[in-house]
């Protein structure tokens, strides 16, 4: 349950028409659902203050000319194209970096800078990274909505990127609404009132109330969640990659 195809198939039986064929075609109901699920996330959020958050490794980064970045990459926002690894990304919290193909357990933490970036590349290289590990030479900053790095040359890196991201939008029938195992309760009835809205159907649009209802149920679920906590949920265990999705 919770996936593209669940909300499909709901919508469609409601309606009373199960052929995907006819006018409740994947091309008419996949923009509806997928505009609902933004809404409805915004609204979570909104009214919690929770973010959803995840941690993405980029392997051997290379520009936006595919270049690696021993060519001298300084920012991350090709990665930040619809489809790639970075997509949705709107508040990057950590970045970490270590020599590409290198064990896990080198990753290091890199230096938020408010002010403009060293113009200089990092000093040293692959053969010697105990020379620039941990220094604050290696630093990065957020400007119009892009990561930007300080210059690199002489070695490949790997990044491993923590932030908050908008949820991806809903292309297959597998994909899960992740925003929460609830979800699909939330998103069914409010396409049904954007239906409604364009076909002028009133017992559609009513379903809207239904779709805020639960859109509260799991806005409540997460403010308890949240209550007794004085630290970022998964604070403990954030530098482990693969985590999945996690409200925070």
């Amino acid at each position: 349950m919770n996936t593209l195809m669940d909300v499909k198939a709901t919508v469609r039986s409601i309606v009373g028409d199960d052929d995907s064929n006819g006018w409740l075609s994947d091309d008419y109901l996949v923009p509806k659902i997928n505009f609902a699920y933004r809404f409805y996330y915004l609204y979570i959020k909104n009214a919690t203050g929770a973010n959803l958050e995840r941690m993405v490794e980029i392997p051997a980064a290379t520009d936006s000319n595919g270049n690696p970045v021993t060519q001298g990459l300084t920012t991350l926002a090709n990665f930040q194209q619809p489809g790639n690894l970075l997509d949705g990304l709107y508040e990057p919290l950590f970045l970490f970096w270590k020599l590409a193909g290198s064990p896990e357990y080198c990753y290091r933490q890199m230096v938020e800078k408010k002010t403009i970036l060293p113009g200089q590349s990092v000093a040293g290289g692959s053969s010697q990274p105990v020379n620039f590990w941990g220094t604050n030479a290696f630093g990065w900053t957020w400007r119009g909505n892009q990561i930007f790095l300080s210059p690199i040359s002489s070695f490949a890196v790997d990044f491993l990127v923590d932030g908050r991201f908008n949820p991806p939008a809903l292309v297959k029938d597998t994909d899960q609404l992740v925003v929460d195992p609830d979800m699909e309760i939330c998103v069914t009835p409010a396409t049904l009132a954007i239906i409604g809205t364009e076909s002028g159907n009133a017992s559609y649009t009513a379903a809207g109330a239904q779709a805020e209802l639960a859109a509260d149920n799991i806005v409540a679920k997460l403010i308890r969640q949240k209550q007794g906590f004085t630290a970022r949920a998964g604070s403990n265990n954030r530098r482990q990659r693969g985590c999945g999705w996690f409200w925070s």
